[in-house]
């Protein structure tokens, strides 16, 4: 992902992987938290 490494530096975490398919090509995406 792109954005991961980014997100990681500002103290984000991984919290599930998901695909996405809705527009008939799957599409890796990353949810990820931060406390605050």
């Amino acid at each position: 992902m792109a954005g991961e490494p980014l997100y990681r530096a500002c103290g984000f975490t991984t919290v599930e992987a998901v695909t996405d398919n809705r527009g008939g090509a799957d599409v890796p995406l990353l949810r990820m938290r931060k406390a605050l």
